[in-house]
Protein backbone atom coordinates (compact mmCIF):
# COMPACT_ATOMS: atom_id res chain seq x y z
CA UNK A 1 0.00 0.00 0.00
CA UNK A 2 0.92 3.68 -0.73
CA UNK A 3 1.57 5.57 2.53
CA UNK A 4 -0.30 8.73 3.03
CA UNK A 5 0.68 11.55 2.35
CA UNK A 6 -1.19 12.98 5.00
CA UNK A 7 -1.96 12.39 8.26
CA UNK A 8 -5.40 10.13 7.71
CA UNK A 9 -5.69 11.48 11.59
CA UNK A 10 -6.41 14.82 9.90
CA UNK A 11 -9.52 13.06 8.00
CA UNK A 12 -12.20 11.72 11.13
CA UNK A 13 -14.11 9.88 8.31
CA UNK A 14 -11.28 7.67 7.60
CA UNK A 15 -11.34 6.04 11.58
CA UNK A 16 -14.08 3.85 10.67
CA UNK A 17 -14.27 4.01 6.79
CA UNK A 18 -12.81 3.81 3.01
CA UNK A 19 -13.64 6.59 1.23
CA UNK A 20 -13.80 6.82 -2.15
CA UNK A 21 -16.20 9.44 -3.70
CA UNK A 22 -13.02 12.06 -3.73
CA UNK A 23 -14.33 13.02 -7.33
CA UNK A 24 -17.57 13.68 -6.21
CA UNK A 25 -17.47 15.26 -2.84
CA UNK A 26 -13.80 15.53 -1.14
CA UNK A 27 -13.11 15.03 2.21
CA UNK A 28 -11.69 18.42 3.55
CA UNK A 29 -8.73 17.28 6.24
CA UNK A 30 -8.54 19.16 9.91
CA UNK A 31 -5.85 21.91 9.05
CA UNK A 32 -8.35 22.86 6.16
CA UNK A 33 -11.46 23.19 8.08
CA UNK A 34 -9.35 25.55 10.14
CA UNK A 35 -7.88 27.55 7.65
CA UNK A 36 -11.66 27.90 5.99
CA UNK A 37 -13.07 29.32 9.15
CA UNK A 38 -10.21 31.62 10.24
CA UNK A 39 -10.99 32.88 6.97
CA UNK A 40 -14.58 32.77 6.97
CA UNK A 41 -14.04 34.55 10.84
CA UNK A 42 -11.62 37.24 9.67
CA UNK A 43 -12.10 37.70 5.94
CA UNK A 44 -15.22 36.59 4.35
CA UNK A 45 -17.84 37.50 6.61
CA UNK A 46 -16.86 41.04 6.44
CA UNK A 47 -15.91 41.30 2.24
CA UNK A 48 -13.54 43.62 1.12
CA UNK A 49 -14.82 45.58 3.88
CA UNK A 50 -11.55 45.88 5.25
CA UNK A 51 -8.94 45.27 2.61
CA UNK A 52 -7.72 48.27 0.92
CA UNK A 53 -7.72 47.73 -3.56
CA UNK A 54 -3.90 46.70 -3.03
CA UNK A 55 -4.76 44.16 -0.83
CA UNK A 56 -7.95 42.66 -3.09
CA UNK A 57 -5.65 42.30 -5.76
CA UNK A 58 -2.71 40.51 -4.08
CA UNK A 59 -4.79 37.90 -1.88
CA UNK A 60 -4.09 35.03 -3.76
CA UNK A 61 -0.22 36.07 -4.75
CA UNK A 62 0.77 33.80 -1.71
CA UNK A 63 -1.65 30.89 -2.96
CA UNK A 64 -0.15 31.41 -6.21
CA UNK A 65 3.65 31.34 -5.23
CA UNK A 66 3.20 27.75 -2.84
CA UNK A 67 1.95 26.76 -5.97
CA UNK A 68 4.54 27.47 -8.09
CA UNK A 69 6.98 25.97 -5.66
CA UNK A 70 4.93 23.44 -5.42
CA UNK A 71 5.31 22.49 -9.23
CA UNK A 72 8.75 24.20 -9.70
CA UNK A 73 7.41 27.17 -12.20
CA UNK A 74 7.35 30.74 -11.92
CA UNK A 75 3.93 32.40 -9.89
CA UNK A 76 3.21 34.07 -13.32
CA UNK A 77 2.44 30.74 -15.01
CA UNK A 78 -0.07 29.67 -12.28
CA UNK A 79 -3.61 30.48 -12.52
CA UNK A 80 -6.56 30.56 -9.47
CA UNK A 81 -9.76 29.30 -10.20
CA UNK A 82 -13.18 27.98 -8.28
CA UNK A 83 -13.05 24.47 -9.68
CA UNK A 84 -11.81 22.05 -12.05
CA UNK A 85 -15.41 22.66 -13.73
CA UNK A 86 -14.19 25.81 -14.52
CA UNK A 87 -11.15 25.40 -16.08
CA UNK A 88 -13.13 22.60 -18.27
CA UNK A 89 -15.05 24.90 -19.39
CA UNK A 90 -12.16 27.63 -20.58
CA UNK A 91 -9.69 24.35 -21.72
CA UNK A 92 -11.64 24.54 -25.67
CA UNK A 93 -11.41 28.34 -26.04
CA UNK A 94 -7.26 28.49 -24.44
CA UNK A 95 -5.94 25.28 -26.20
CA UNK A 96 -8.33 26.70 -29.50
CA UNK A 97 -7.71 23.79 -31.79
CA UNK A 98 -7.56 24.36 -35.54
CA UNK A 99 -10.54 23.82 -37.46
CA UNK A 100 -11.29 20.98 -38.88
CA UNK A 101 -9.14 19.32 -35.76
CA UNK A 102 -10.80 16.25 -33.97
CA UNK A 103 -10.87 16.16 -30.36
CA UNK A 104 -11.25 12.80 -28.57
CA UNK A 105 -13.24 12.80 -25.54
CA UNK A 106 -14.36 9.37 -23.67
CA UNK A 107 -18.35 8.90 -23.89
CA UNK A 108 -18.87 7.55 -20.54
CA UNK A 109 -17.42 10.91 -18.50
CA UNK A 110 -18.24 13.50 -16.81
CA UNK A 111 -20.64 16.48 -18.78
CA UNK A 112 -18.69 19.33 -17.18
CA UNK A 113 -15.52 17.53 -19.50
CA UNK A 114 -16.95 17.15 -22.85
CA UNK A 115 -19.41 19.95 -23.01
CA UNK A 116 -17.68 22.69 -23.32
CA UNK A 117 -15.81 21.05 -26.35
CA UNK A 118 -19.43 19.97 -27.91
CA UNK A 119 -20.18 23.90 -27.46
CA UNK A 120 -17.24 24.67 -29.98
CA UNK A 121 -17.74 22.17 -32.11
CA UNK A 122 -21.32 24.01 -32.64
CA UNK A 123 -19.78 26.91 -33.02
CA UNK A 124 -17.53 25.15 -36.02
CA UNK A 125 -14.18 25.57 -33.90
CA UNK A 126 -13.72 21.45 -33.89
CA UNK A 127 -14.84 17.84 -34.33
CA UNK A 128 -15.75 15.65 -31.23
CA UNK A 129 -15.06 12.26 -31.60
CA UNK A 130 -16.49 10.21 -29.15
CA UNK A 131 -14.98 6.89 -27.62
CA UNK A 132 -16.80 3.76 -25.57
CA UNK A 133 -15.48 3.25 -22.38
CA UNK A 134 -16.57 -0.70 -22.48
CA UNK A 135 -15.49 -2.91 -19.58
CA UNK A 136 -14.72 -5.16 -22.52
CA UNK A 137 -11.62 -3.29 -24.41
CA UNK A 138 -9.09 -1.22 -22.73
CA UNK A 139 -9.63 2.40 -22.71
CA UNK A 140 -6.12 3.72 -23.69
CA UNK A 141 -6.12 1.23 -26.47
CA UNK A 142 -9.25 2.59 -27.41
CA UNK A 143 -7.93 5.96 -26.92
CA UNK A 144 -5.03 5.36 -29.07
CA UNK A 145 -6.70 3.47 -31.91
CA UNK A 146 -9.35 6.09 -32.11
CA UNK A 147 -6.36 8.30 -33.17
CA UNK A 148 -2.43 7.19 -33.22
CA UNK A 149 -1.98 10.85 -33.78
CA UNK A 150 -2.16 13.87 -31.95
CA UNK A 151 -1.49 17.22 -30.67
CA UNK A 152 -1.38 18.09 -27.05
CA UNK A 153 -5.34 17.41 -26.37
CA UNK A 154 -6.70 17.20 -29.63
CA UNK A 155 -5.50 14.61 -32.45
CA UNK A 156 -5.87 16.19 -35.79
CA UNK A 157 -8.15 14.46 -38.43
CA UNK A 158 -6.20 15.01 -41.53
CA UNK A 159 -2.46 15.91 -41.58
CA UNK A 160 -1.35 18.79 -44.25
CA UNK A 161 -3.32 19.66 -47.20
CA UNK A 162 -5.89 16.98 -46.32
CA UNK A 163 -3.39 13.64 -46.59
CA UNK A 164 -3.95 11.09 -43.58
CA UNK A 165 -1.32 10.76 -41.13
CA UNK A 166 -0.72 7.68 -39.33
CA UNK A 167 1.59 6.86 -37.03
CA UNK A 168 4.51 4.55 -36.87
CA UNK A 169 4.61 1.63 -34.61
CA UNK A 170 6.88 2.30 -32.30
CA UNK A 171 5.16 5.88 -31.80
CA UNK A 172 1.33 4.31 -31.30
CA UNK A 173 3.42 2.20 -28.51
CA UNK A 174 5.27 4.68 -27.06
CA UNK A 175 1.71 6.78 -26.44
CA UNK A 176 -0.10 3.38 -25.09
CA UNK A 177 2.94 3.07 -22.56
CA UNK A 178 2.62 6.89 -21.64
CA UNK A 179 -1.37 6.86 -21.43
CA UNK A 180 -1.39 3.88 -19.57
CA UNK A 181 1.37 5.23 -17.12
CA UNK A 182 -1.09 8.37 -16.39
CA UNK A 183 -4.02 5.48 -15.95
CA UNK A 184 -1.68 3.55 -12.94
CA UNK A 185 -1.09 7.03 -11.63
CA UNK A 186 -4.41 8.12 -10.99
CA UNK A 187 -5.38 4.57 -9.94
CA UNK A 188 -2.31 4.59 -7.42
CA UNK A 189 -3.52 8.23 -6.40
CA UNK A 190 -7.34 7.50 -6.02
CA UNK A 191 -6.30 4.23 -3.56
CA UNK A 192 -4.62 6.33 -0.98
Amino acid sequence: MISSLLPRSDYPTLAGSVYLNQASLGLVGRPAVAAMHAFLDDVARHGNRFMSDRDEVAYLEALRERGARLLNVDADEIAIIGGASELLGQLPYLLRPESGSAVLAVASDFPAVTRPWLRLADQGGCKVRFVDDAPSVDLTDALVDARSIGKRFSATEDGPRGAPERATDKQTSCRRDALRGVRSQQRASSDR
